[in-house]
């Protein structure tokens, strides 16, 4: 419903943060980021709030910062925020984790070569990690030749 509604960015991101307690489930997080349009036409000054909930010891906090980016800003100018977010982030609980991981599918699916040379050379989150390549290895939007050089990243656990 707050996605929806007709207010200004200002009063839509205060509406946003009252909700955001609320969450405490994937599909009430994921189902309410997919309806926030608003965050495309505000995106640099949106994204300088992610920080707090990425850096929440609350895992639907993290989770919804983490579908946010994969729904709004995974592109270029994003793209290494993205990758150092997913480096430090202290994930806590399961649905964090997911969504690091398949925020790091959406890496690989956007940009293959940069997001690989990432995860080659930093150390993520052994389970983001893992089911990051899994996810990749499932989609019918990653090469068969990519997905070869994924499987042998995941040879070398």
């Amino acid at each position: 419903y707050i996605g929806y509604k007709k207010d200004d960015y200002k009063t839509k991101v205060k509406e946003i943060n009252k909700f955001i307690p609320l969450i405490d489930n994937w599909a009430v997080c994921d189902s309410f980021v997919s309806t926030l349009k608003i965050i495309k036409d505000n995106k640099d000054d949106y994204f300088t709030k992610l920080d707090k909930h990425i850096k929440s010891n609350k895992e639907y906090y993290q989770r919804y910062a983490q579908v946010v980016l994969l729904n709004y800003y995974v592109e270029d100018k994003y793209l290494n925020d993205i990758f150092e977010i997913l480096k430090t982030i202290k994930y806590n609980g399961y649905y964090s984790l997911m969504a690091g991981a398949w925020l790091l599918s959406y890496c690989f699916i956007f940009d293959f070569k940069k997001t690989y040379n990432f995860v080659k050379k930093n150390k993520l989150n052994e389970f983001v990690y893992k089911k990051g390549i899994q996810k990749s290895l499932d989609s019918y939007r990653v090469s068969k030749t990519n997905k070869q050089i994924l499987r042998s990243l995941t040879k070398q656990l």
